[in-house]
């Protein structure tokens, strides 16, 4: 999509979306650190034929990538144009528009990446399909929307291939999760003026209340994400 998007627009509009790619992936440390064991444990549980095993290891991958995921989708969201102000500088805050379109689907990234530990501990093919057509006519925007819409396909894609290949399905986001989420994200932009650190840490307080009050996240969760890490 970057190299399309250089053909069809102009330096201006491929620096926007190249920062806001940029920061996006900055935060793929989370997918890495649990990819790893989780190929090496699904692959090892597969080929065992030990299905339920992989079952409950890949369902531990997939909320842990959710909670992370909205959470940060919460506040990248919202806060997209004040984080690439500080990040890049005023002359770049631009970036933020599609950066905001990125970061509000940066959890369905998160579970493509899952997906495709999943597929890959199966030696599965992998297939993506590309939006090219919003990149002309909507620019680093459009990109980014392509790029979501490419993510959230890939995700229905990946998950039923999944399924049919490996018999290891995928849970959808709890609605606790997205709750959560939604709270987080709403205190975010109400106070996205202020200084940068009141918003961030505002809605990162409500997110983790609101996993914690309403049950998303409990101590046997930690339990379980600690022994997948393990192996």
């Amino acid at each position: 999509d970057l190299l399309v998007l250089a053909v069809v627009s102009d330096s201006t509009e491929t620096t926007r979306y190249e920062l806001a790619v940029r920061a996006i992936d900055s935060t793929s440390f989370v997918t890495l650190a649990l990819s790893a064991p989780t190929v090496f444990l699904l692959s090892r549980r597969l080929a065992a034929g030990e299905l339920p095993a992989a079952q409950r290891a890949f369902d531990v991958l997939v909320h842990t990538v959710t909670v992370i995921g909205v959470g940060l989708s919460a506040l990248l969201g919202p806060l997209a144009t004040p984080l690439a102000t500080f990040a890049y500088g005023a002359r770049y805050a631009s970036s933020g528009r599609p950066l905001a379109v990125l970061g509000s689907f940066l959890w369905a990234a998160f579970l493509v990446a899952a997906l495709g530990g999943l597929l890959t501990s199966s030696e599965s093919p992998r297939k993506v399909v590309r939006l090219v057509a919003l990149l002309p006519r909507f620019e680093a925007v459009g990109a980014a929307v392509a790029t979501v819409g490419t993510q959230l396909v890939a995700v229905a894609v990946y998950a039923r291939v999944a399924a049919r290949l490996t018999g290891v399905r995928t849970a959808p986001p709890s609605p606790r999760i997205v709750l959560s989420g939604l709270l987080a994200a709403t205190a975010a932009w109400a106070t996205r003026d202020a200084t940068l650190a009141v918003p961030l840490a505002l809605g990162g307080t409500v997110y983790a209340t609101g996993l914690l009050a309403t049950g998303a996240v409990r101590r046997d969760d930690l339990t379980r994400l600690r022994a997948l890490v393990a192996g």
